[in-house]
C-alpha cells in the first residue's frame, strides 16, 4: 500500500469542508433563478447583482479547489483558512444584499466586463487571504484594469484589498493612501461594504501609527455605514483594539461587550456560522483586554478557546494559530507559568520558521523568558531578532526597555542607560511625553538607575 503524502493528509479536511460550500452554492443558484444564466444579459440590475454574487462565489470556490489539488504541504494550512471563510452564498439569494455588496452598472455590456474583473478579484482575494505573495501583483494589475474600465465601485473593492496587503507588510503610508481612496470612492458611489472595509483598514493603520485620537474620530464617523451584524462586530473589535492600545480600558471593555452582545443575536449567530473565524477573533480580543488589565490567568481560557477554534479550522501550521500560541505564551509568562509558556512559544517559532513568517512578538517574548532564566546573551539576540522583524515605533521602544533590563543584569550600565533613553524617547515620540505608557517606561528606567546606583 502506498502511504498518503503529507499534503494529502492535510487536504482531506479541506475537501470535506469544500463539499458543504459547493452544495450551498448549488442551492443558491437554484433558489435565485434556474433560468438566470440564459437571461442574465437582459435581466434587471437586481438579478444581475445576484448573478455576479453567485459567479464570484463560484470563482473563489473553483480557484480554491484547484489550488488545493496542487498545493505543497507548507501551502495547505493557509488555504485551509480560506476554506472556512468563503463568503456566504446566502447573501446572493437576497437581491438587496447582493446589490449592496456588488453594485451593478446600468449598462449590461459594461456589467459583463465588470463581472469578468470581479471573477479575477475573487481569485486574487483568495491569494491575499491565504498570505500568498503573488496577491499584491495581481491586485495591482486589477487596479489598473478597473481604472481603465472606469467603473468606480469596482475600483474601491480592489483598492481596499490592495491596501490590506500593504498593511500586512507594514507599508503604512501606502496602506493609508489606498484605504483613503477606497473609502472616498465607496462613499461617493454609495458602495457601503467597500467603504466600511476601507474605513476599518484606515482605523487599523492609524492604530499602528499610534494616532489614536484620529482613529477614534474615524470609528465614530463611519459607524452608520456598518449595517450588517458581521460589519458591526468587526468594527467593535477594531474599536476594542484601539481603546486597549490607548489604555482606555473601560472604553475597550464597552466595545468588546458590544461585540459579544451582537454575536448573541440571531443575525450574529448567522454571521459567525458564515465566517467561523469570527468567534476566534472575539475570544482573542477579550483575552488581549484581560492581559492589558494584568488579569493573566483570566485571559487564558479565552486564548485557549480561540486557539482550539483556530486549530480546528486551520490545523497547526498557520499564521492564525501561530499568533495565538504567542499570545497564550505571553499570558502564561506574565502569569508566572514560564514552564508551560516556553513550549508554546517554541512551537510557534518553529512553525513560523517553517512557513517563512516573521514573528517579532514571538522573539520578544522568548527574550523575556531568557532574561528571566538568566540567559542574557541569548535574550539580547532574541530582542535584536524582534527589532529586525518588527513594525518599529512603539514596538521598538518596548524592545529597548527589555534590552535595558538584560544589559543591566550583564553589568553593562552605560549600554543599559542608552537603551533606556531610546525607550523613553521612542515612546514619547509615538504617544507624547505625558502619556501613561511613557510615564511607565520612565518609571521602570528609574528603577534600573537605582539598581545601578546601589551596585556602584
Amino acid at each position: 500500500m502506498v502511504p498518503h503524502s503529507p499534503a494529502g493528509r492535510l487536504r482531506r479536511p479541506a475537501r470535506r469542508r469544500l463539499g458543504p460550500a459547493a452544495d450551498a452554492l448549488a442551492g443558491a443558484y437554484e433558489a435565485v433563478c434556474p433560468e438566470l444564466p440564459r437571461i442574465v444579459e437582459r435581466a434587471p440590475r437586481e438579478q444581475r447583482g445576484q448573478w455576479t454574487c453567485l459567479q464570484s462565489r463560484r470563482a473563489a470556490l473553483d480557484a480554491l479547489t484547484a489550488r488545493l489539488a496542487d498545493a505543497t504541504p507548507a501551502a495547505v494550512p493557509a488555504l485551509l483558512a480560506v476554506v472556512g471563510d468563503l463568503e456566504a452564498v446566502s447573501e446572493c439569494v437576497s437581491p438587496r444584499l447582493a446589490l449592496r455588496n456588488l453594485p451593478q452598472p446600468d449598462d449590461p455590456e459594461l456589467g459583463a466586463r465588470v463581472q469578468a474583473l470581479r471573477l479575477e478579484l475573487a481569485a486574487a482575494r483568495l491569494k491575499q487571504e491565504a498570505d500568498d505573495p503573488a496577491a499584491r501583483g495581481e491586485l495591482a494589475a486589477l487596479l489598473q484594469a478597473s481604472e481603465a474600465l472606469g467603473y468606480a465601485p469596482l475600483q474601491a473593492e480592489v483598492l481596499g484589498r490592495l491596501a490590506l496587503v500593504d498593511l500586512q507588510a507594514y507599508a503604512y503610508d501606502q496602506a493609508m493612501q489606498q484605504f483613503g481612496a477606497a473609502y472616498a470612492i465607496g462613499v461617493r458611489e454609495d458602495h457601503e461594504p467597500a467603504a466600511a472595509l476601507a474605513a476599518r483598514g484606515l482605523i487599523m493603520t492609524l492604530n499602528q501609527n499610534s494616532r489614536f485620537d484620529e482613529a477614534r474620530v474615524w470609528a465614530e464617523a463611519v459607524a452608520p455605514i456598518h449595517r450588517t451584524a458581521r460589519e458591526r462586530i468587526e468594527l467593535s473589535l477594531v474599536r476594542t483594539h484601539l481603546a486597549r492600545l490607548d489604555l482606555k480600558l473601560d472604553e475597550a471593555q464597552r466595545h468588546v461587550d458590544e461585540a459579544f452582545a451582537l454575536r448573541a443575536t440571531d443575525e450574529g449567530a448567522q454571521a459567525a456560522a458564515a465566517q467561523p473565524k469570527l468567534d476566534a477573533l472575539l475570544n482573542t480580543a477579550y483575552g488581549d483586554l484581560l492581559v492589558t488589565r494584568d488579569d493573566y490567568h483570566g485571559a487564558l481560557p479565552y486564548y485557549e478557546q480561540a486557539l482550539q477554534l483556530q486549530r480546528d479550522r486551520l490545523g497547526s501550521g498557520h499564521a492564525g494559530v501561530i499568533d495565538l500560541l504567542v499570545a497564550l505564551a505571553e499570558a502564561e509568562r506574565l502569569g508566572g507559568e514560564s514552564a508551560v509558556a516556553r513550549p508554546h512559544l517554541e512551537e510557534a517559532l518553529a512553525a513560523a520558521d517553517e512557513l517563512g513568517i516573521t514573528l517579532p512578538n514571538g522573539w520578544a517574548n522568548l527574550g523575556e523568558l531568557q532574561t528571566a532564566a538568566d540567559e542574557l546573551e541569548p535574550a539580547l539576540a532574541s530582542y535584536r531578532r524582534a527589532r529586525e522583524t518588527g513594525p518599529g515605533g512603539m514596538f521598538d521602544a518596548i524592545i529597548s526597555l527589555s534590552e535595558a533590563f538584560a544589559l543591566r543584569r550583564l553589568g553593562r550600565a552605560e549600554d543599559s542607560r542608552r537603551a533606556c533613553e531610546a525607550a523613553i524617547a521612542g515612546m514619547a515620540a509615538e504617544l507624547g511625553a505625558d502619556h501613561p505608557r511613557t510615564h511607565d517606561i520612565r518609571e521602570q528606567c528609574g528603577q534600573i538607575e537605582e539598581v545601578h546606583a546601589v551596585e556602584r
